[in-house]
């Protein structure tokens, strides 16, 4: 066997633009773009680049997908950094790195999720060693529209948080019921922390 090496993927991204016979959409791009993330980071990878930082052309001006997977609209003709406008592929990126950008993969944490095969998922682990988790439906179909249960396993409350979390700061707290806590999922991924 071979020591395990860290590795980086490059140059990932989803347009937000709706473009007929692709995976695309605002739902599909800061879905995928949180998904994204949370794998890698659930696999130890070490980061992910996301391609790009801003859209390549304003909104309905090109029919390139590449052109619309930016974290921010277009900013070729901002006057000043202030002005620029994240994309909800920006948002939902931001709303994941705020509340797992330290966090680190918790890899007997996933296993012990024993996810089901409507559901996927990971366990990650933030500096105060409180659990993390971002959970889904899965989408077997990329319309966008699965949904499933899941009863997270915990002693501890938790707070979710959807893909805007970083823009509204609004959370629902669960408290457990016999020892679980029951999700309703769909292809939009729950951020979810315990509280202590």
């Amino acid at each position: 066997g071979h020591a395990a090496k860290p590795c980086m993927a490059t140059e990932s991204g989803a347009s937000h633009e709706s473009f007929a016979d692709l995976p695309s959409g605002p739902a599909y791009a800061r879905h995928y773009a949180i998904k994204l993330m949370a794998l890698a980071h659930g696999a130890g990878i070490l980061g992910v680049d996301w391609f790009s930082l801003s859209d390549g052309a304003p909104l309905g001006a090109d029919s390139d997908p590449y052109r619309y997977m930016g974290l921010y609209l277009d900013i070729a003709a901002l006057a000043s950094t202030s002005e620029a406008q994240r994309t909800d592929t920006g948002v939902a990126l931001a709303s994941y790195g705020a509340l797992f950008g330290e966090a680190v993969a918790d890899l007997s944490g996933s296993e012990a999720l024993a996810l089901p095969d409507t559901v996927d998922g990971v366990a990650l682990r933030l500096p105060d060693d409180r659990r993390g988790f971002v959970l889904w439906a899965r989408d077997a179909d990329l319309d966008e529209d699965e949904s499933a249960v899941y009863e997270l396993a915990s002693d501890l409350p938790v707070l979710v948080h959807a893909w805007d979390w970083s823009q509204t700061q609004a959370t629902q707290a669960l408290a457990p019921a016999g020892g679980v806590i029951t999700l309703e999922l769909s292809a939009a991924p729950l951020l979810v922390v315990e509280q202590p």
